[in-house]
């Protein structure tokens, strides 16, 4: 019994001393805090992306509404052609009307898919120079860890980068151009 003790105790000697030299070699943990959403909300670029999203979406409201007061012109007047024209021929006009109408419902998804890619790709560009801007600050500050604020229970104001972080970025990327690329 006593050489499997020696040896758990050798074993454990072993492992303890392996784990303290490493931690030796680990740097000190410097932390800091960024309010993510708040520079990305806060920031010139998102400001300068809000309006353009905003007139894009009302334009694209208002083409909306022109395509389907033009199908409920073309079904009115489908309905007053049914008195007249022979059940086949009627038939035929129906289903190019209907057709038309699945065109028409398809078009609309896809601008709107485009419309919501536009405003995704313009954020994600806030975003990603946002990273950059985090980097530069934690370089500087010799901070190797940086936390979104919403994760932090409780920290000091010190530790806050939030700030400067949205100043760099605003002078990094004062505006975002909203680009649509239309679906063919």
């Amino acid at each position: 019994m006593k050489p499997v003790f020696s040896f758990i105790l050798v074993v454990g000697l072993t492992m303890l001393h392996a784990t303290w030299a490493s931690a030796q070699k680990m740097p000190t943990p410097s932390i800091a805090v960024m309010d993510i959403q708040g520079i990305v909300a806060g920031s010139a670029a998102a400001k300068s992306v809000r309006p353009q999203a905003r007139k894009l979406r009302s334009q694209f409201q208002k083409d909306v509404r022109r395509q389907q007061d033009e199908l409920r012109k073309a079904e009115k007047t489908l309905a007053q052609q049914r008195a007249i024209l022979s059940p086949e021929a009627f038939a035929k006009k129906r289903r190019d009307f209907e057709s038309r109408a699945r065109q028409a419902q398809r078009d609309v998804q896809a601008r709107k898919q485009s419309l919501d890619s536009a405003y995704g790709a313009a954020m994600e560009q806030i975003r990603s120079s946002l990273i950059i801007v985090a980097q530069e600050l934690a370089k500087e500050r010799k901070v190797n860890i940086v936390l979104p604020k919403s994760v932090v229970f409780l920290s000091i104001k010190s530790l806050d980068l939030s700030k400067e972080a949205l100043k760099r970025l605003d002078k990094k990327l004062p505006s975002v151009k909203v680009v649509v690329k239309e679906k063919k």
